[in-house]
């Protein structure tokens, strides 16, 4: 193991860039030439080879040291993909047989003797073969075979290559054509090194190892396992091995980061990069950069920029967990086509508008029980119940959006009703939830500043689209009028009697009471009780409903709605 002073030090990779010593041999390849690992598919030279891990750790093939807990969990962890291997997960009771990849059992001693032993012969791969140990000759691959089976005129490596007079210097007593022929068979093929790749030898009708190598005319089949996709986006490809080498080059394996994590979120935005070329944000291959940013209406949790930057690592998994953003509650845009009420909703049951409410998140709208009561005082089935918000406004007209409702939770107790809507909002400066707390509030203290809003209108004198407010103040209970319970407080319009929407009625039952703190709209109440009987409108205290007193079935409704701060991996 490394010296804990060199952790201060800087590995200088084969193409001269430099990287931190403590990411060598760490199971990734950090040098973009690979050799912090080893370098393109030889792995005898490798700078891990001498590498002691500790007892936190597993070794890889070439001499990696990765956790533990990573060994055998079904996701590549070491740059040769050994920690997956077959013969080192797959385990029986006998300790003195190890695994093929085909999966059946073998002894030992079978593995890298020249013959293939296993179905698909794994036991005589080159990835595993060219480190280990060996007394006598060893063949071009890596196996081993007795020094008196060399040049004895038949083949027992598996390659042949203990036959070949250039590789094995046999005597040349062959004929100049055999000798051709020789060194045309000696010529192989190499197959990059790649975990994923499943490719099978169309000569021979078996398959290889990845990083063995295939003599002249061989003919390959390759495809990909693990859930990867060659880099062709095709589903198999062929190659044939000439004197020079493959006819085309080999395809990689790639294991592609999912993408639907970018995509699902309704409160981000994916930007996606590759290098400096931006791509789209759908197959995202390895080193694929995301910049995630918040959608219309949201923003970044506290104590993140305003961007989040994310990459697909080369195993198919992104480097960190994807941020979501938070509603940007109770604000305003300035834009003058922005609504000046975009929390407010209008409730209609049984296809009548009989009531307001105020959007408390994407999925959940607040309002008086009674809105949704039925001649008999009893709670209208949800799919008597609609939403309509002002999506927009155009040419003087509200351009409107309604959704289904598809569960009502309600307490008799109080005269307020939660409604799931049955698809979420798109937040938008048209439609915003309203901020809300139920540890404070000042609803049952004298408040002169709050207000309910109405639901658009057009103006008579300007014949433009508004969203008329009504000016209210709240009032201790020795000073309302109404009847009142404990869990509610009183509401009375402050306006000039002159003002558009300065009285409160019948209409603004289930409004929310709100009032303006630190710049952003905060939810105190909800209209209750309607004007007295005879009176469509008064400008007399009204009862509404303290949010902090609603019951804690309906507060953990609400709270429970809430957006992960991250999307699962």
């Amino acid at each position: 193991m490394r010296s804990q002073s060199m952790e201060d030090d800087f590995f200088p990779c084969k193409n001269g860039y430099l990287i931190p010593y403590y990411k060598v041999c760490d199971g990734y390849k950090d040098c973009s030439d690979g050799s912090d690992e080893f370098e393109g598919n030889s792995i005898i030279s490798s700078p891990c080879l001498e590498e002691e891990c500790s007892n936190l750790n597993a070794r890889c093939h070439y001499g990696a040291c990765i956790p533990l807990e990573t060994w055998c969990n079904g996701i590549s962890d070491c740059a040769d993909g050994s920690d997956e291997w077959k013969l080192n997960c797959n385990k029986n009771n006998n300790p003195d047989e190890l695994s093929c990849e085909s999966g059946e059992f073998i002894p030992k001693e079978w593995f890298c003797d020249g013959k293939a032993d296993c179905e698909d012969s794994s036991d005589e791969s080159e990835s595993y073969c060219s480190l280990k140990q060996c007394e006598e000759f060893r063949c071009k691959y890596g196996g081993c075979i007795a020094n008196d089976r060399k040049c004895n005129g038949k083949k027992d490596c598996i390659d042949g290559s203990d036959e070949n007079m250039y590789y094995a210097s046999c005597p040349a007593v062959l004929s100049p054509v055999t000798r051709i022929r020789l060194r045309l068979a000696a010529a192989v093929c190499k197959i990059t090194y790649d975990a994923n790749h499943d490719i099978r030898n169309d000569n021979e009708n078996v398959h290889l190892t990845p990083g063995s190598s295939v003599d002249v005319e061989t003919r390959i089949t390759i495809k990909c396992k693990n859930n990867s996709t060659l880099s062709t986006n095709t589903a198999q490809e062929v190659r044939i091995c000439g004197r020079n080498g493959w006819d085309d080059e080999i395809p990689k394996c790639l294991q592609f980061c999912n993408a639907d994590l970018l995509m699902r979120s309704r409160s981000t935005i994916a930007d996606c990069k590759r290098y400096t070329e931006r791509v789209p944000c759908e197959r995202i291959e390895p080193n694929t950069v995301a910049v995630i940013s918040c959608a219309d209406g949201y923003h970044m949790p506290n104590g993140l920029d305003a961007t989040f930057s994310m990459m697909c690592r080369n195993d198919g998994r992104w480097n960190k967990e994807k941020v979501n953003c938070r509603p940007s509650c109770g604000k305003i845009e300035q834009d003058p086509t922005s609504s000046k009420a975009p929390w407010h909703v209008r409730i209609k049951a049984q296809s009548i508008n009989v009531c307001g409410g105020t959007i408390l998140s994407t999925n959940l709208v607040i309002t008086a029980l009674h809105c949704v009561f039925d001649e008999n005082e009893e709670v209208l089935d949800a799919n008597y119940v609609q939403v309509v918000a002002a999506k927009r406004f155009e040419n003087n007209t509200i351009v409107t959006h309604t959704k289904n409702v598809s569960n009502i939770y309600a307490n008799r107790s109080v005269d307020v009703v939660l409604l799931k809507l049955s698809t979420p909002y798109i937040l938008s400066k048209n439609i915003r939830p309203i901020c809300h707390k139920f540890t404070s509030s000042s609803g049952n203290t004298v408040n002169k500043n709050a207000n309910v809003h109405k639901w658009p209108t057009r103006s008579a004198h300007r014949g433009q689209i508004e969203f008329p407010k009504t000016a209210v103040e709240t009032l201790s209970g020795r000073d309302c009028n109404a009847q009142i319970t404990a869990d509610q407080f009183c509401v009375r319009p402050t306006s000039n009697w002159k003002s558009k929407g300065a009285d409160l009625c019948q209409g603004d039952s289930g409004s929310g009471v709100v009032e303006r703190r630190n710049g952003r709209w905060h939810l105190i109440g909800i209209i209750s009780a309607k004007p007295s009987h005879g009176f469509i409108c008064t400008r007399e205290p009204v009862a509404a409903v303290d949010l902090t007193e609603i019951p804690e079935m309906l507060q953990q409704v609400i709270e429970a709605d809430v957006e992960a701060k991250y999307d699962a991996e």
